[in-house]
């Protein structure tokens, strides 16, 4: 379910959990944080694993225990290129390690109580920065290899024509200096003989 406020201003957080009033709980405390605004509502991981491919949030809240697919599940089928930050949201404490396993930012029992939201938030801006941080890192690196590229190009093209004009001038002194005694270029053969000293030579 698409739904609530969005500005530009906020983290976009998705709530994921096949629990309908647990879904509505979570939902209506990240639509209270200023800092944070619902971008979508999933009942499954299927539902989940289309929204963050199509919507690309800030953040998933991510409930471990669900059928058919589980929170961990819709983390491996979006990939860890596509992911966005994750908190798994779970009534069990023995999923902890596994959910830190898969990259979580942070792990939250349920009931979500707004302080410990408020806290999760705090990590989500800290992570956030820390992600640009790495992607202007990686944007710049990609930017240097692509001018060292394209200067060894341009240095190479120019060694190249300074090469082959090396090669033309010298061609055309050669055959210049010829010339009087007979000889004349052809633009494939290169240099020939003048056909009165061929049928001379004959």
């Amino acid at each position: 379910q698409r739904d609530r406020q969005m500005t530009a201003s906020r983290f976009r957080v998705v709530v994921v959990d096949d629990e309908a009033t647990a879904r509505a709980g979570i939902a209506d405390l990240v639509a209270a944080d200023p800092e944070l605004a619902v971008a979508a509502t999933c009942s499954s991981g299927a539902e989940a694993v289309k929204a963050i491919v199509e919507l690309s949030p800030d953040l998933v809240l991510l409930d471990v225990q669900m059928p058919r697919m589980d929170g961990f599940e819709v983390v491996r089928a979006v990939g860890p290129e596509r992911m966005p930050l994750v908190v798994f949201v779970t009534a069990y404490d023995q999923y902890a390690t596994q959910a830190f396993d898969h990259a979580a930012i942070d792990y939250v029992l349920k009931p979500v109580q707004p302080e410990r939201l408020a806290q999760t938030c705090a990590r989500l801006q800290a992570a956030l920065r820390q992600r640009a941080e790495q992607q202007e890192r990686r944007g710049r690196e990609r930017r240097g290899d692509q001018q060292r590229a394209a200067q060894m190009r341009a240095f190479g093209a120019e060694e190249i024509g300074r090469a082959i004009g090396h090669e033309f001038v010298e061609r055309n002194r050669t055959l210049q200096a010829m010339a009087p005694f007979g000889v004349t270029p052809s633009p494939t053969l290169g240099p020939m003989i003048h056909p009165g000293i061929a049928r001379v030579q004959r």
